[in-house]
């Protein structure tokens, strides 16, 4: 027998978060446990009791890890479950400046908005202001976003497509047209 239902408690996770593996118990009461293998490499340090298992430290991985657990016998392993598949995702950074329509004069304390979708499709949104000279910058979850900047006396301006990769840095211009009143 080996163990069957093998489900991660979260299969999109971002590095730094840890794998939760559950699965079924074998209904053999010759067993010894548990052993959990993630892409084909025992993880576990001694056999498993539980159904339960936590595997921490896993790096970026958007095509996924494979974990599969086999149940320990006197006589050796059962062959291996199918597998839960974990994808683990990550930040990078979003950068850039906020200028007038010139091109080269930079805006200070423009509210930044930055929307879009993670790498797993999941809506995100962050703000920052820039700063006095017009730079901002935020730590964002890798994915696709847009940019926008508002300031009292300027036209709102967005700047779309920005793919930012994981440890990767993403660069964004804004340029903004004054409002004459």
């Amino acid at each position: 027998n080996y163990p069957t239902n093998v489900v991660a408690a979260d299969p999109n996770i971002f590095v730094g978060e840890d794998a939760v593996i559950n699965w079924d118990a074998v209904q053999d009461r010759s067993h010894r446990g548990y052993n959990v293998y993630c892409n084909g490499e025992k993880v576990n340090t001694s056999t498993i009791a539980g159904t339960t298992y936590t595997i921490s430290g896993l790096e970026y991985n958007m095509e996924g890890y494979a974990i599969t657990v086999t149940a320990v016998y006197d006589e050796g392993e059962s062959v291996a479950s199918e597998p839960a598949m974990v994808y683990v995702s990550g930040e990078g950074v979003l950068e850039g400046y906020v200028y007038e329509l010139d091109g080269i004069t930079t805006i200070a304390d423009a509210a930044i908005e930055i929307t879009g979708v993670d790498e797993f499709g999941d809506a995100q949104t962050y703000s920052t202001v820039a700063d006095a000279n017009g730079y901002f910058t935020s730590e964002v979850l890798a994915g696709s976003y847009g940019v926008m900047a508002s300031k009292e006396g300027y036209q709102d301006a967005m700047a779309f497509g920005i793919n930012v990769a994981y440890d990767g840095t993403a660069t964004a211009s804004i340029i903004m047209t004054e409002v004459y009143t």
